[in-house]
């Protein structure tokens, strides 16, 4: 069974939701005003069972002036319209401005059913008919079939759902990326909760799927879940883009959702302040600049400053690029169709509509400039791909985000094949996130040199650690060499050597220079036995700069030369050892051993050295102290 969407457009009073009546049987003005005035409000909906092959969903749009933006909302998703010319009253304003709109949003199969051909003579219904065809001519649309049609009589009805038929043969079929429907009625139904409506501009949705909603003010609504999904009352597990649905949602916050609102599932899509737009202007108006407008999105609208790249102005019937700022954030797609019309007018406000061209483009700094380069990529997706990871450098841009910000259908397909041709990478670390290659390999680069460049500086050091050699870089590159590290994926050029990061088959060579400083620091050590200096003698003695004692030692401590008893304190490795041996000796002998007998034991030192040699003892685990004295710690008694 194949699902579409129709939609009715036309002038107020034309016999639109007469027509619908007609031809599915259902009254779809619902509300008691919209009977009491005979005029449509709200959207109305009617199932249309076309054949046993093919199910409609008609959508019901008002035809008042100052109704546009309902109607506008009942349009996004159409597969076909019904424009509706009554033949009493010819084509009219709303006629006109309906046509715009479709021709904005991409309907391209339309058909005009001439409504009350029973109250006039063929004469006049010819005229009214070449009436219709100019005005089709004028908004671009050839080839469109004109019915005559009676909802009184039945006349031209069974024509009109052939060509309907045969206009759903040819509608696009919509795009399976990531779900996306456009609420227009929301409402809380007994004993199942909030439901609401509408037509999946994109993407499958199934029960059970964890949904969020944005929009009509900027809230997320989080947290919710499908309960149940129906089309045309018809229970089904999913549904899918073209079909006209209804999903019950659960969640704390489901009565919150409204139209206007964007559903999706979470996670996949952001929101927005900004849309990089190819926008035209239509016939009828003056040029635009830069202004303020209404700006018609899915079923919402809000306000937006239209700011053109490449020109200050553009003509009427002109196209170009350019960047809207948003009055609120907002959820959209790249190749998602909107209208722009004159905020607070009545009539035909409608100036001008086109397609997104990246929802979610970079803010701050030269906006406008990127936003001119996206524009001059439309429809060259492998040089949008690299524009749009180039222009995020180091943080690339995850799969998620690409499916949101371009039309590539097979996302997955495509990204494969410009990562075999070498144009983009991965993210190290196995995020689904992508990079320009050439980006990646200058921040490496960038890195390594930096690694290069202290190893230089400091000769005898073990290397740089991981968070200070990333800290070493700009910001916006910290966490791509994060990822790098974490992955270990450094081209072969450096190895993690502990908690050191060092260039790989270096680091072991050193300067003659230092080799004889770390010489007469290591016999400085050796002399004074178990007497070591301290760090400022040693300093003094050996006429080097605290620093450089501190690499030195470092260094010494790494090769296992000297040991670290406490800040500042080293011990010759074979001395220490001697001395750890006498102390064994010593306490497996005596249950115990008093500070005094190891000062004697060491040979006489005093307090400054017997302390921290103590101390030190403990922390290794070789004793253990209990009142003043030590005791062999148990793990060593055997």
């Amino acid at each position: 069974m194949r699902r579409v969407v129709i939609g009715t457009a036309g002038h107020i009073d034309h016999g639109k939701t007469t027509l619908v009546k007609s031809l599915t049987g259902v009254e779809t003005d619902r509300l008691s005003e919209e009977k009491r005035r005979g005029i449509t409000i709200e959207l109305g909906f009617a199932p249309w069972k076309l054949s046993e092959s093919l199910e409609a969903s008609i959508v019901d749009v008002p035809g008042h002036e100052k109704l546009v933006r309902t109607m506008v909302a009942g349009a996004a998703g159409m597969d076909v319209a019904m424009v509706v010319v009554a033949a009493d009253d010819g084509v009219m304003p709303q006629t006109r401005e309906h046509l715009d709109i479709l021709r904005l949003l991409d309907v391209q199969n339309i058909v005009v059913a001439v409504t009350k051909a029973d109250l006039v003579d063929e004469e006049l219904y010819l005229l009214v008919e070449d009436d219709v065809q100019s005005v089709l001519t004028e908004k671009g649309f050839s080839g469109v079939r004109t019915i005559k049609t009676s909802s009184e009589t039945g006349l031209g009805l069974n024509e009109l759902k052939a060509e309907v038929i045969q206009l759903c043969g040819a509608a696009k079929e919509k795009s399976q990326r990531p779900f996306l429907m456009p609420i227009d009625r929301a409402f809380l139904r007994e004993g199942h909760g909030t439901v609401v409506t509408g037509t999946p501009l994109r993407g499958i949705l199934k029960n059970g799927d964890r949904l969020a909603g944005f929009g009509a003010g900027g809230r997320f609504v989080e947290e919710l879940k499908v309960r149940g999904l129906q089309n045309v009352g018809q229970s089904l597990d999913e549904v899918y883009a073209n079909m006209r649905s209804a999903i019950n949602i659960s969640g704390k916050d489901a009565h919150s959702l409204k139209r206007g609102m964007n559903l999706f599932k979470t996670g996949e899509y952001d929101s927005t302040r900004h849309l990089v737009v190819s926008v035209q202007a239509l016939d009828t108006v003056d040029e635009l600049s830069q202004q303020t407008f209404a700006l018609h999105l899915g079923t919402g609208s809000l306000e937006a400053e239209l700011v053109l790249c490449s020109a200050k102005s553009l003509a009427a019937g002109d196209s170009g690029g350019a960047l809207l700022r948003l009055s609120e954030s907002i959820v959209a797609f790249a190749g998602q169709r909107f209208v722009l019309r004159k905020p607070g007018s009545t009539g035909q406000a409608t100036v001008a509509g086109g397609w997104v061209i990246d929802p979610l483009p970079l803010r701050g700094k030269g906006a406008l400039t990127r936003a001119t380069e996206l524009c001059a990529a439309q429809g060259d997706d492998e040089k949008n791909l690299l524009l749009l990871l180039g222009q995020s450098r180091a943080s690339g841009v995850s799969s998620a985000r690409l499916r949101q910000r371009m039309q590539v259908e097979d996302l997955s397909g495509f990204l494969s094949k410009q990562k075999e041709a070498g144009l983009i990478s991965p993210w190290p670390d196995g995020q689904e996130r992508w990079i320009l290659s050439e980006v990646q390999k200058s921040i490496l680069e960038k890195a390594i040199t930096i690694l290069q460049n202290y190893l230089q500086e400091e000769p005898l050091s073990q290397g740089l650690k991981e968070a200070e050699w990333v800290a070493r870089l700009p910001t916006p590159e910290q966490e791509l060499l994060q990822a790098v590290l974490k992955a270990e994926d450094v081209s072969g050029r450096a190895v993690r050597d502990g908690a050191f990061w060092r260039l790989k088959g270096e680091g072991s060579e050193i300067s003659a220079q230092a080799t004889a400083q770390l010489e007469k620091i290591l016999k400085i050590y050796e002399q004074a036995q178990n007497t070591p200096p301290l760090e400022s003698e040693i300093v003094a003695e050996a006429g080097i700069s605290v620093k450089e004692f501190r690499t030195s030692v470092d260094y010494l401590v790494a090769k296992e030369k000297l040991i670290k008893v406490k800040s500042g304190l080293y011990y010759n490795v074979d001395c220490l050892s001697l001395l750890s041996e006498r102390v064994l000796s010593y306490l497996r002998q005596k249950d115990e051993m008093a500070a005094a007998d190891f000062k004697e034991l060491a040979g006489g030192i005093s307090r400054k050295w017997a302390i921290p040699l103590l101390e030190y003892f403990d922390a290794q685990g070789m004793t253990v102290r209990v009142g003043n004295a030590r005791k062999l710690h148990p793990k060593m008694r055997n």
